[in-house]
């Protein structure tokens, strides 16, 4: 891959993972408001309409140059099928994403608690393979694409979305404490 292009595409994975990591935040923030909580403070939750759609075109872009020029090329097939796959995969993990954050906030406003693992996984392991698929795909060059590439990827990926969750669940539950 051209350097112009590897600098385009890692600055959208960068974008995008900022925007991810803000998601998470709120989805850790949606599951620490509990069943009497005072749910006037799901204004706040407007936003991720806003960060969601910004994240997954970022990391989308970076998918498309990364095959584009070949990067997961035989990942999934020939380019072509690999580009579909990949462009339908993200999409559907996109729409996905929103259903289950739109779910979570109908639970709040019937006054149920969300569950922590339909938390945590739309906040941190949805956006996982995205990540990882892309950054490797873009970086693959000069960073090898091993196994232990992947999987030191893979963790701190997991492990800044965990925290950004884990931060958001415990901040909502300290202003309820108050």
């Amino acid at each position: 891959m051209a350097p112009l292009e590897t600098v385009l595409a890692d600055a959208a994975l960068a974008a995008s993972l900022l925007t991810s990591v803000i998601l998470a935040n709120c989805w850790g923030g949606l599951c620490g408001i509990g069943p009497d909580d005072d749910d006037t403070t799901l204004a706040g939750f407007g936003s991720v309409f806003v960060y969601t759609p910004v994240r997954w075109g970022l990391a989308l872009l970076g998918l498309v140059i990364a095959t584009a020029h070949g990067a997961l090329h035989g990942a999934l097939g020939d380019d072509t099928v690999s580009l579909t796959l990949l462009v339908g995969g993200h999409g559907m993990l996109g729409a996905l994403s929103l259903l289950w954050l739109e779910r979570g906030l109908r639970r709040v406003r019937r006054h149920h608690a969300v569950p922590r693992a339909f938390s945590l996984l739309g906040g941190v392991l949805v956006p996982l393979p995205v990540f990882v698929l892309a950054g490797v795909g873009c970086n693959g060059d000069w960073l090898g694409a091993g196994p232990v590439t992947l999987t030191m990827g893979t963790l701190a990926v997991f492990g800044v979305h965990y925290a950004a969750w884990r931060a958001g669940k415990n901040a909502r539950s300290l202003r309820s404490a108050i």
